[in-house]
């Protein structure tokens, strides 16, 4: 079973270091797809989308790939074919079809190599010798990624430096030299967490991961493959999850937990089925065949080695077919079945020797002998050079000294002698020095004071705002010209109108408390009034009021700035009426959702122990339930909209009216049946079919309850439902395919794609049906997400409570002791039956 699991991050890490450098959302580049103005700029943006699918949904990344090849060779823009060629390569590779992508590699490098840019030839190589890795050809894969390195060293590229490391500790690996491969995948390590890079790191966690597992350092290896796991889940890496997620059914296989195994095999298998990725397919396949047979069920052991022999096969992975055939003898051997022991045997011996001839080529001893010693030279120079710095030093020390204590000693004789003359008029200049320093010290002081008195004179006089002069009495003593400016007032005119005072004169009902605050606290205070001007206008004034204490802190003066802010409030006013308009018209169709919304009672009367928790994160929700009877079947659905707030409220709106149609109307009750129309329904109603662009749509899980039959029949679109019996809580997983969008199109051949699964229903069993809106809730003492492995150990602990209400209670109050002060990021929805 060994090295399934290393090599692949080997690949994964090119797909996201390579040519493509871009980092902008899939929706971004959409947008600048669209607003693109001339045809270089959209061969770089289609090959970027591309490149960005190829982890998630590679069929859609082949369309803009070839998009961005036919485009770039009828501009015969070279770095555009070049950068297309090597994606493509890249889909042909994790579709197994090596021979393909090699020739889409090297068509690449054929346009790069000559006036490329280095690190782009960096990049390419190290796809051809990652694609000769998968081949067995260890040879030519560690040509390749040599060139690849030392490229990546002369430009001191740390990201690629660490890629090629990682590949080159995978050449290791394969040669058994497991402290080799671990020094090549820390180093790999070290440089991806100076950087930051999420996507590498999680990459490098899963390899060291490995290699511990195969020094039987189970719990490390745990460690390493969780790490991995976590990472891959919050970069929504579907490739990083499904090889996190076969990695740790290795370790618990090897812990001889086959429950576990099989849970973590089958999960792998499900996501890769989906991205349609033979290599991680087969090797699935070959996971859950050896779970099988160390429980001896060989039987279905047997099975499952075929399917991922003939997907090795058609891929040509030799170490699949190897290790295949390997486990076919040894089962065979212990059914007591010796011809086809015999036979899968000779065929295991044959492909090993294939390998091992590999491996101990001269051309590829050769090579790994040079990088060795290249390695070893690069050593040998650095401490040569540092040998000779040192030496250096040592004598530049020896010399720095003796210059140091010759010339200490001549400046020790000048120093006698300039004390001596000091010492003599140190009498005579010190009344002078005191004298001048005096002197000085006011002349400085009277200067800084001018100079401050001319700045305020100039700002007081040219500033546009109203500046008044107020004694310590209280009354007006100077205004500037910004005064006549706002207000229309001449000084005499406004003080004889008016009066003098500030407390007489201020239009604010509260200034005789602010005038005392600014004074008690000795520091400006600022407050805004509404003011009428000479001509009847009326103002908003924003004043500030500044005392000024004289040394020994009486008051001396106090400055009063007036600036007018009419402009500012009637915006603030104009913002507040729209604001209470759009609040007012959410208020309004909140009311309407709610209406659309099943009632909590109405779901009561039909489960007396059961409970709704629905907790939206704006006014109305992207998340909603819906439930109706169709005789002795009870469909029961919860979905997570595109978005929240106004957009997910609106999907919400349209999935309850596709589903009273599906299923009122048109009386569907298998759950498949009802997501395949939901789908239909979201494309037509949303025009997606004429639009690939419009990504709306939502994720729902559906049951059908028969409490007739004893029966729930599940199906779902991306959001799984949770199982408690037998002391136990169970996952049942969804497909891997959204309601709406481009992840599954209109034709017909995608009827089936959704799968009905049936539950037994036992007493006291319990279904939870939920969004994830309170696994995504960032919160707790880390401020990490709450996760599906928090959220399911919530649910289990609140299901020990016979009451549904109170486990409700306990719910609510766990999710908003995890959220604390945070803000709630999502919209949250959790539905609770006790049969």
């Amino acid at each position: 079973m060994r090295f399934f699991t290393i090599f692949f991050f080997s690949f994964l890490f090119l797909t996201m270091l390579s040519i493509a450098q871009k980092q902008n959302t899939i929706d971004s580049l959409i947008v600048e797809l669209k607003i693109a103005k001339d045809d270089t700029t959209r061969v770089n943006i289609l090959n970027d989308l591309g490149n960005e699918y190829l982890n998630n949904n590679p069929e859609l990344a082949i369309d803009y790939l070839k998009k961005s090849l036919e485009l770039a060779e009828k501009l015969n823009f070279e770095s555009g074919v070049a950068f297309a060629n090597n994606n493509i390569g890249l889909y042909y590779y994790f579709k197994g079809i090596h021979k393909t992508a090699l020739e889409y590699f090297h068509k690449a490098l054929k346009y790069i190599e000559e006036h490329g840019k280095e690190e782009v030839k960096s990049n390419i190589y190290n796809s051809i010798g990652a694609s000769y890795n998968f081949q067995g050809n260890y040879a030519n894969a560690l040509e390749f990624y040599l060139k690849s390195l030392k490229i990546e060293e002369r430009l001191n590229n740390k990201i690629g430096m660490a890629r090629v490391y990682n590949n080159i500790g995978i050449i290791y690996y394969y040669n058994n030299n497991f402290e080799k491969t671990l020094e090549f995948f820390k180093k790999s390590l070290n440089i991806r967490l100076e950087l930051g890079d999420s996507s590498s790191i999680m990459g490098s966690y899963n390899n060291i991961g490995e290699v511990h597992r195969e020094k039987k350092n189970f719990n490390r290896a745990l460690d390493y493959f969780t790490k991995s796991l976590e990472m891959a889940e919050h970069l929504a890496d579907k490739r990083g999850i499904a090889q996190a997620y076969g990695n740790i059914g290795n370790v618990y296989q090897d812990l001889n937990d086959f429950e576990k195994t099989r849970e973590y095999y089958f999960k792998a298998y499900e996501i890769n089925l989906a991205l349609d990725d033979k290599n991680a397919i087969a090797q699935a396949l070959y996971y859950i065949g050896t779970a099988y047979a160390k429980e001896q069920d060989f039987k279905n052991a047997v099975d499952y080695f075929m399917q991922a022999l003939k997907i090795a096969k058609e891929i040509s992975a030799l170490e699949h077919i190897k290790n295949i055939y390997q486990n076919l003898s040894e089962i065979y051997e212990a059914s007591n079945n010796n011809d086809e022991a015999l036979k899968y045997y000779k065929l295991f011996t044959n492909y090993k020797d294939s390998i091992s001839s590999q491996m101990n080529s001269e051309s590829y001893a050769e090579l790994r002998i040079r990088f060795e010693t290249e390695q070893k030279e690069k050593e040998n120079e650095l401490l040569k050079i540092e040998n000779e710095i040192t030496e250096s030093k040592v004598k530049q020390g020896i010399y720095i000294r003796n210059i140091m204590i010759s010339g200490f000693v001549v400046i020790v004789f000048f120093i006698l002698l300039i004390l001596r003359s000091f010492y003599q008029n140190k009498k005579i200049n010190k009344q002078l020095s005191t004298q001048t320093h005096q002197i000085l010290e006011q002349s400085v002081k009277l200067e800084l004071a001018n100079l401050e008195l001319e700045k305020l004179s100039i700002v007081a006089k040219e500033t546009s705002n109203a500046v008044v002069i107020i004694d310590k009495n209280g009354d007006i003593e100077w205004l500037n010209a910004g005064f006549s400016n706002i207000y229309g007032y001449s000084h005499d005119e406004f003080t004889t109108i008016k009066g003098k005072n500030i407390l007489r004169i201020s239009s604010n009902p509260n200034i005789k408390e602010i005038l005392d605050e600014c004074l008690l606290n000795k520091k400006s205070v600022s407050y805004e009034s509404p003011t009428g001007t000479k001509y009847g206008t009326e103002l908003w004034i924003q004043t500030t009021l500044t005392p000024i204490f004289d040394s020994v802190g009486n008051l001396r003066k106090i400055i009063a700035v007036d600036t007018d802010i009419t402009a500012i409030k009637n915006a603030e006013n104009e913002i507040k009426l729209k604001n209470k308009n759009i609040t007012d018209s959410i208020n309004y169709a909140k009311k309407i959702q709610d209406a659309i919304l099943p009632k909590e009672n109405e779901l009561e009367f039909i489960f007396k122990n059961s409970f709704v928790f629905y907790l939206p994160k704006d006014i109305v929700s992207g998340d909603f339930y819906w439930f109706s009877q169709v005789n002795d079947e009870i469909i029961i659905a919860v979905a997570d909209c595109t978005g929240h707030g106004v957009p997910g409220a609106l999907m919400s709106m349209i999935g309850s009216m596709l589903l009273n149609e599906a299923v009122n109307h048109f009386k569907t009750t298998s759950p498949s049946a009802i997501i395949n129309k939901l789908h239909l329904g979201v494309l037509k109603t949303l025009q997606q079919e004429k639009d690939s662009v419009a990504q709306d749509g939502m994720d729902i899980s559906i049951c059908n309850i028969n409490l007739k039959a004893k029966k729930i029949t599940y199906a779902g679109a991306m959001l799984p439902i949770y199982i408690v019996r037998d002391g136990d809580i169970e996952t049942h997983e969804p497909n891997l395919l959204s309601v709406g969008g481009t992840l599954i199109r209109s034709d017909e051949r995608y009827e089936k794609d959704f799968i009905d699964r049936e539950i037994d229903i036992i007493p006291n069993m319990e279904l939870y049906m939920f969004s994830d809106g309170c696994m995504d809730q960032f919160g707790g003492e880390n401020n990490s997400k709450l996760n599906s492995s928090r959220f399911k150990n919530i649910l289990f602990d609140a299901s020990k409570s016979e009451n549904c209400h109170i486990q409700k209670e306990i719910l609510e109050s766990t999710i908003m002791s995890w959220k604390g002060k945070n803000k709630q990021i999502d919209d949250m929805l959790v539905i609770g039956i006790k049969f």
